[in-house]
């Protein structure tokens, strides 16, 4: 399992959160353990990291949104 500083890379972010054992939660008690939906890879980060990351994925699909309401709007 690595430690990730940014999630798996792939976009869009969807992980599972696992559990860990209590020796893992000793050794590292400020990350969780995720697993990427897409790519099943298994890793370490923090919670804030996997927030923001989730926030802006959510704030990028609110923009585009945002965008194609303003196109169809528009008279052509």
């Amino acid at each position: 399992m690595k430690i990730l500083k940014s999630g798996c890379g792939c976009a869009p972010l969807a992980v599972d959160r696992l559990r860990r054992r209590f020796w893992m939660r000793l050794l590292l008690p400020r990350h969780r353990a995720y697993r990427c939906r897409h790519c099943e890879r298994g890793f370490l980060a923090s919670k804030s990291i996997i927030e923001a990351s989730l926030a802006a994925q959510r704030e990028e699909r609110f923009l585009d949104l945002q965008r194609l309401f303003i196109t169809m709007a528009s008279p052509p």
